[in-house]
């Protein structure tokens, strides 16, 4: 069954870590839009469909526009000026507040979608989001879709990043247009979140487990013998998380979900899949060797990431992969890596110089010592030889079976 990678806007601001109801909205959202919900889920259900997941759906890879991401009615044009005004948590009375470290921002369009804005020239997460998120579309993996734009912020205080976090205690700072040129909007992914349910009132849940996600530990649940991924469906996963060095995995960044063409008449997900849901921390050092903390190191960054082996142990096929949560390094079959090699070979050079150019990468101003050459100014053209000497480390190797 070829599940299409639909995306909602209306949906967008629901993603801030510690929002109270992400859930609740996303299948509110479902029956406007298509007359059903998903039903209440107890854990020995949402177990069930653990064991059911997939994590690849069918894809044209080669067709795919990089550069301007996946298309739809929220879709926003490389680098567009899309103007809205300041969400405001304690104007609104609606107790919203983010945490973390990435500086964020909720925004209302014009049309009365509100959106997450991330943002700041020194914030690398709206670079490497961008990055991640367009080559795991691209793969056929489920993820939420970040849009580099300028965003022209209307009623907006000067830090709007303090005011959000600290939401929702009144703020009374002055308010003025502002413009954020290095900025991303964020659009979820259209799939209901799957979490246990221990409560249920007059067929609906009161009480989940918000923002379960999942443990990498989990994807051994996974059985092919009841309809889920396979070994090398989740072998190639496993890689493709340690090639882009996806070192933040802890369980709430990752989501299991039911897309929304997925969701039956009777409530129960048909076809349930394995996403991920932040991808900010990707091509740079991974988690670090000494207590597994996520830094700046751990984010993008060409010399970071470049300096990486694709392989930890090549005999064994142990992909080097360092790790927030659980065990890092995993070991690879032949049929996994054979099926991500597959994939990336249809990435053309074409496409990779797009991918690069959509991230931003040049306003990095980071500094690159190729193997042959004195210091100077990373380029797209960098990144993509980078990422194609690792696609041959993929390409070129053959695991144990």
């Amino acid at each position: 069954m070829k599940l299409a990678p639909l995306w909602i806007g209306s949906a967008l601001v629901l993603t801030a870590a510690g929002c109270a109801a992400p859930q609740m909205d996303a299948t509110k959202l479902v029956e406007k839009e298509h007359g059903r919900t998903l039903a209440p889920t107890p854990p020995a259900d949402r177990l069930e469909y653990l064991r059911r997941a997939h994590v690849f759906a069918p894809v044209a890879t080669g067709e795919l526009d990089l550069l301007a991401g996946p298309q739809g009615p929220h879709a926003q044009p490389f680098e567009a000026q899309v103007t809205c005004t300041f969400y405001d948590a304690a104007r609104h009375h609606d107790g919203a507040s983010s945490h973390g470290r990435t500086k964020k921002f909720y925004c209302t369009l014009a049309d009365g979608q509100k959106v997450k804005v991330k943002y700041g020239r020194d914030n690398r997460e709206i670079y490497g989001s961008v990055m991640a998120t367009r080559l795991f579309w691209a793969l056929g993996v489920a993820t939420d879709i970040d849009y580099p734009v300028r965003v022209h912020c209307l009623d907006c205080p000067a830090d709007p990043w303090e005011v959000t976090k600290h939401a929702p205690h009144p703020d009374h700072s002055p308010r003025a247009a502002r413009d954020f040129d290095d900025a991303i909007i964020q659009q979820l992914y259209a799939g209901v979140p799957i979490e246990a349910c221990d409560r249920v009132e007059q067929g609906r849940c009161t009480r989940s487990h918000l923002d379960e996600g999942w443990h990498f530990s989990e994807l051994a649940r996974v059985d092919a013998t009841v309809g889920g991924a396979g070994r090398a469906e989740i072998d190639a996963f496993r890689l493709l998380t340690a090639l882009v060095a996806h070192g933040d995995n802890k369980h709430d960044n990752q989501r299991l979900v039911c897309p929304i063409d997925a969701v039956g008449e009777d409530g129960r997900c048909t076809a349930p899949r394995l996403m991920i849901g932040d991808l900010g921390a990707t091509f740079g050092r991974g988690a670090s060797r000494v207590l597994a903390l996520i830094d700046d190191s751990s984010k993008i960054s060409l010399e970071h990431w470049a300096a990486l082996p694709v392989w930890k142990s090549p005999e064994r096929c142990q992909a080097y992969g360092s790790v927030r949560d659980g065990h890092s390094h995993p070991i690879i079959g032949e049929a996994g890596r054979a099926l991500l090699a597959e994939k990336l070979a249809a990435l053309s050079d074409a496409q990779l110089s797009d991918l690069f150019t959509a991230s931003r990468v040049e306003r990095l101003d980071e500094t690159f010592k190729p193997d042959h050459g004195g210091e100077r100014k990373a380029t797209v053209a960098d990144w993509v030889a980078t990422f194609k000497a690792k696609r041959a480390q993929i390409s070129e190797r053959r695991c144990p079976q």
